[in-house]
């Protein structure tokens, strides 16, 4: 098997489109110098695709297992690994075609692209990856770089022309026409970040979907990004999902290079704890949220969670000490794991650290508002769909984003060893810019309920709250006797998919059901489980297309349990379910 191999010549020609574009885009940049925010953006994605290749690149050859542990057969391998490189030659195919306008353009002008067009190159035989990736001549636009002109009249003028003159692809035809479409360049750059959105959901699945061991991943990660000078955010995403299966296989501290990383918070954070679950923080720092996870008060003894465990008083048991270490244990994991996920492309908050409020049996969890988020109180979906006011309703577009982002960003955390453990609409949370307008098209996954490794252990305990009961899996109802897993994880969002579509909040599901139907309708799971499938199969569709009610009734129904313990469940959980909630699926769907 040659993972090197993928592109077949697609990903040859979507390159080097994207790169001719780029520089037809920098020869008019010293004409209309406001054009460089647009065109600075699609080089991060041009440095994307190319980093994304770089690294599945060099696996080649590296497909033989070292890792005892997981071992798979060679032909279960192979299969699997041909059905996910398909899907990544298809996407980078789309791109490709989103391109496709500028591709004449980019023949007649660009000598590089003539060179490697794969219209020129011979019929008979695949055509691999082998072609330079240097970027001596795709410098970024930079105020540093090239200075931003003044407008003054015939000295801008001269100034730009001298600009255009001096660019490596100039002629006057091309920088005109690119000058004067700016609203179509703007859509390439948002075609282009869709292609690499679908690539990144790959970038996991392709990491483990080898017999490599953690550590040979990661070595190739690194020597790839060293070799290719991606360093930077380009690879970063390859390399936060290696910590976050690195911190689920050792949730032992000491094991971590970034060790002497404070996760303490800030001097005055006990001062800003507060009765609710979630909350805004107050005072000095206006824009931190709390959360706070609750324990048994038998395991507070331990007032510093920075501290080593210590033997308890005479009155505490062996039971009480161990679970209180274990208690400490997972605060701690879930911590980094939030670290991590919240520095990088998780679509989860800025981490900022957090305490053992042992007056209280809780733990205080600190983050940071989001980048362009203004002090006013975040809100959660479950709020939005909740409120009657029409001004929160969200737009089929808006409603269609926020199911494709909080599906990635699960599937994404599944892929790396995962469980949220706590996925329902009050788990998605969002905030306001300055101007106080939603911000819709970012979503955050909140309220972790001591997220933990999918092979962790997991508390059997009873809780009867409602609400919280309404998204989970039948299986978790009352004393639950099955461990927790990502089937779980995926029933709650299916719950969370139907409101969004419905717009309507499970708990009013609920009621109706009741006030309608009687107790007897709402007694179990699964009679809800049920009332849900019977919803989702039902009107969810004429909402919002067949393809959205297919991934619903995939969640609800628990399908995806026979790929449990497998690796072709983070694979196939983004085939039925991510994929499908897709708004490109209302035109393909068949």
């Amino acid at each position: 098997m040659d993972i090197g191999g993928l592109a077949l010549g697609v990903y040859k020609d979507a390159y080097f489109l994207s790169k001719s574009v780029y520089r037809l885009l920098t020869s008019a940049q010293y004409y209309k110098d406001e054009q460089k925010d647009v065109i600075q953006e699609f080089y991060h994605e041009f440095l994307r695709l190319r980093a994304f290749h770089h690294v599945i690149f060099t696996l080649r050859g590296k497909e033989i297992a070292k890792d005892s542990h997981n071992v798979l057969p060679a032909k279960h391998l192979l299969t699997r690994l041909k059905e996910v490189l398909k899907e990544v030659c298809d996407t980078i195919k789309r791109l490709g075609e989103a391109l496709s306008e500028y591709k004449n353009l980019a023949i007649k002008h660009d000598e590089q692209y003539r060179k490697y067009n794969i219209a020129s190159q011979p019929a008979a035989g695949p055509l691999f990856l082998e072609f330079p990736m240097d970027l001596d001549d795709l410098l970024p636009p930079s105020d540093l770089d090239t200075p931003r002109l003044k407008r003054s009249g015939f000295k801008l003028c001269l100034g730009g022309l001298k600009g255009i003159f001096k660019s490596p692809v100039f002629t006057t035809e091309a920088w005109v026409w690119v000058l004067f479409e700016r609203d179509r360049l703007q859509q390439a750059v948002a075609d282009f970040r869709r292609c690499n959105l679908d690539l990144a959901d790959f970038g996991p699945i392709l990491l483990w979907s080898t017999a490599l061991t953690r550590q040979d991943v990661q070595d190739i990660v690194r020597d790839a990004a060293q070799e290719s000078g991606l360093a930077g955010r380009n690879v970063q995403s390859f390399l936060s999902h290696i910590r976050l299966r690195e911190i689920a296989e050792h949730p032992d501290p000491a094991v971590y290079d970034g060790n002497t990383l404070d996760l303490s918070p800030f001097p005055n954070a006990k001062q800003m704890v507060a009765s609710t679950s979630i909350s805004a923080a107050t005072g000095d720092n206006p824009g931190t949220l709390i959360e706070y996870k609750r324990y048994s008060p038998a395991s507070s003894y331990i007032s510093n969670p920075f501290e080593e465990s210590t033997q308890g008083s005479a009155s505490e048991t062996g039971g009480e000490t161990q679970r209180g270490n274990s208690l400490i244990a997972q605060a701690h994991q879930l911590a980094r794991l939030l670290f991590e996920a919240g520095s990088h492309e998780f679509h989860t908050l800025p981490f900022r650290g957090y305490l053992n409020d042992t007056s209280n049996s809780r733990f205080a969890f600190y983050f940071d508002y989001p980048q362009g988020a203004s002090e006013k109180q975040p809100a959660t979906l479950r709020h939005l769909i909740g409120d009657n006011n029409d001004a929160a309703r969200l737009l089929l577009p808006q409603r269609f984003q926020i199911a494709l982002t909080v599906s990635r960003a699960l599937g994404a955390f599944h892929a790396d060893g995962w469980v949220h453990k706590s996925v329902r609409s009050h788990s998605v949370m969002f905030f306001y810019n300055h101007e106080s307008r939603g911000m819709y098209d970012q979503p955050y996954l909140v309220d972790f309920e001591f997220s933990r490794p999918e092979m962790g252990g997991t508390q059997l305990s009873f809780d009867d709250d409602l609400e919280r009961n309404l998204y989970r899996h039948p299986d978790r109802l009352g004393y639950p006797m099955v461990e927790f897993n990502k089937v779980h994880d995926v029933y709650g969002l299916g719950v969370v998919l139907l409101e969004l579509g419905l717009w309507q909040t499970a708990r009013s599901i609920y009621d109706i059901t009741l006030e309608r139907w009687g107790e007897d309708s709402v007694r179990s799971a699964a009679r809800m489980q049920d009332i849900y499938l019977a919803r989702a199969k039902g009107g969810l569709g004429h909402f919002m297309g067949p393809a959205y009610s297919d991934a619903v009734v995939t969640c609800l129904s628990g399908e995806l349990g026979e790929f449990l313990g497998k690796d072709d469940f983070a694979f196939m959980f983004r085939k039925k379910v991510v994929e499908k909630v897709d708004p490109r699926q209302l035109l393909d769907y068949p």
